[in-house]
């Protein structure tokens, strides 16, 4: 009983620490994202917490949560840049997704004491602004082969993170997130056959 009033504590809480809501073309709104933008300051909770971590573990979270932020910023981009409606709402999905992935993670960083990088990696942004630059059929074909291996590579890092990881807390967060993911990528490559991926 006292589960279901601390999950919607949380989610409030959650909600009211977002920053931005965007609503795509087709009308829908994607989940609230906290998006912190290059050059902005980390917080402090965890700090001497992350000091302790694993390398192995601070490694990861810095990844997951760059490569997740990506993945939301990529989703929004083709849920309006892409001509293909598989595509666009695959990007969608991958916002929504991706956005409750984020929150899983903040929950399982803050339970093993590694605070989340404020922001996304050279390559991530890297890949966000070259991606702005497209649209339409060249944009599906860019974005869908971008999933498909972001996807096999963060498969492949969370697998490692379960075999390998110290922090307990991590490791399940991985373990859990692996089905979604592995469902992600068959419908990555199916939707890039599709588009015509080369």
């Amino acid at each position: 009983m006292i589960a279901r009033p601390l999950i919607a504590l949380l989610a409030l809480s959650s909600l009211a620490a977002c920053t931005e809501r965007e609503t795509v073309a087709n009308g829908r709104a994607l989940a609230p994202v906290d998006v912190v933008r290059p050059g902005a300051t980390a917080s402090t909770t965890g700090t001497a917490a992350t000091a302790s971590a694993s390398a192995t573990d601070r490694q990861f979270v810095a990844e997951a949560a760059s490569d997740g932020l990506a993945e939301v910023e990529l989703g929004k981009l083709a849920a309006t840049r892409a001509s293909s409606p598989q595509v666009r709402q695959f990007g969608l999905m991958m916002a929504e997704h991706h956005s409750q992935n984020a929150t899983q993670l903040r929950q399982a960083t803050a339970q093993a004491g590694v605070s989340v990088p404020p922001e996304l990696k050279a390559e991530d942004r890297a890949k966000l602004e070259a991606m702005r630059n497209q649209s339409g059929r060249d944009f599906d074909r860019t974005y869908m082969r971008t999933m498909v291996s972001d996807h096999r590579q963060g498969i492949a890092m969370y697998q490692q993170q379960v075999r390998q990881g110290d922090s307990q807390e991590l490791k399940t967060y991985a373990a859990d997130s692996l089905p979604v993911m592995q469902q992600h990528l068959q419908q990555a490559q199916i939707i890039a056959n599709q588009v015509g991926m080369d």
